[in-house]
């Protein structure tokens, strides 16, 4: 199964339509995720 080449730019907009109050924290850094991330995806 191959994907469309705008998959990710539609899920995006898709996104963006359903949670229009969180569209703020679009382009900002999030402090440690990477940390976050790798301790809870052990889980």
């Amino acid at each position: 199964m191959r994907f469309k080449a705008d998959y990710l730019n539609e899920l995006e907009r898709m996104l963006e339509k359903s949670y229009k109050e969180t569209s703020q924290f679009k382009h900002r850094n999030f402090r440690y995720y990477d940390q976050i991330s790798f301790i809870y995806a052990k889980d």
